[in-house]
């Protein structure tokens, strides 16, 4: 009986030995079928935050690109302004002369200035020319 006993033993602890085998196995399944989900889940997130930096990032550039565009685009333009206002300060010290002497002239022969052919559309230059000086400080500015 005893002998009997002992192989009864010995077949319960293998098949105990079998399903706790099969347990963890069912275990290690259900731990990568988890970790596999979680994974997928943040490389979807990845592609998501790779594809909206990715976006930007080449906004950026053609905005810096544009930027760049602009800023030679001023910097031409700043100089011209430069240039012409520099002409015209060399032609306003010639036409002040030229005035002054036509003022004296037509106050010597009693006549008023405004009534002499030309002064009135001088003047208005004069004016519009003052009026432009809102675009001065462009001149030679830099740009960061």
């Amino acid at each position: 009986m005893k002998t009997l006993e002992t192989i009864y033993k010995k077949l319960n602890s293998v098949e105990k030995t079998e399903l706790e085998t099969h347990k963890v196995e069912l275990s290690l399944v259900d731990d990568i079928e988890k970790i596999t989900n979680e994974q997928t889940e943040i490389v979807k997130e990845i592609e998501d935050s790779g594809k909206q930096a990715e976006k930007l990032f080449n906004e950026y550039n053609e905005r810096k690109k544009a930027l760049k565009k602009i800023e030679k685009e001023f910097v031409k333009s700043s100089k011209v302004l430069e240039k012409k206002v520099s002409a015209f300060d060399k032609s306003e010290s010639k036409a002040d002369k030229i005035y002054n002497n036509l003022q004296d002239s037509a106050k010597e022969l009693g006549v008023k200035i405004n009534s002499i052919k030309g002064v009135p559309e001088f003047l208005k230059v004069d004016s519009l020319y003052r009026k432009t000086s809102k675009y001065w400080n462009y001149m030679g500015y830099e740009l960061d």
